[in-house]
């Protein structure tokens, strides 16, 4: 009897570690991305506020796609772009696409970013990718730009919290 008693305990034991080897490895596969990859040459120095630029980006797709749509957007109101809005582009043979200009104006000093969202059609499925373009206009204050929003403060029980305004976002 005592025979039996530990027998089951083994066997319990181990049915209970295998199935937390089992769950302890998984790892969620996450959103899929599509596989582009963006280059660009970057402003050697500071655009001066007021003065047109023009920037070339070209992506790398490393599956084979017949055509790659491309959507750029400023990130604030303050970049301007000449021209937004969906580009469609070819893709060669060896994953390159075709050279793509954004012609960029901006009214005064700071740091901006454009936003660039690459998507391709990929075995049936639409994967898409999103890049952040940086562009510093003149002489760009850094130390309030990487300033946390907010203010840091702490709770009842000790702990650091920030405490960060509320930015609405009314779209039409």
């Amino acid at each position: 009897m005592k025979t039996l008693f530990y027998l089951a305990v083994i066997f319990l034991h181990l049915g209970v570690a295998a199935v937390d080897g089992k769950t302890q490895n998984y790892r969620s596969p996450g959103k899929p991305q599509a596989p582009i990859e963006l280059d660009y040459q970057p402003f050697t120095k500071p655009l001066v506020a007021g003065q047109r630029a023009q920037l070339e980006l070209r992506f790398k797709v490393a599956q084979e796609v017949e055509q790659l749509s491309v959507e750029t957007s400023e990130r604030t109101d303050q970049a301007v772009l000449q021209k937004t809005g969906v580009k469609h582009l070819k893709v060669a043979q060896n994953g390159l696409s075709e050279a793509m200009s954004v012609g960029i104006s901006v009214p005064k000093n700071g740091i901006y970013y454009i936003s660039v969202i690459a998507t391709t059609d990929t075995a049936g499925q639409k994967l898409s990718r999103t890049f952040a373009i940086p562009v510093i206009v003149g002489k760009a204050d850094w130390d309030a730009y990487l300033k946390p929003d907010g203010e840091l403060t702490k709770d009842h029980n000790g702990r650091r919290i920030l405490v960060q305004p509320a930015h609405e976002t009314i779209q039409d």
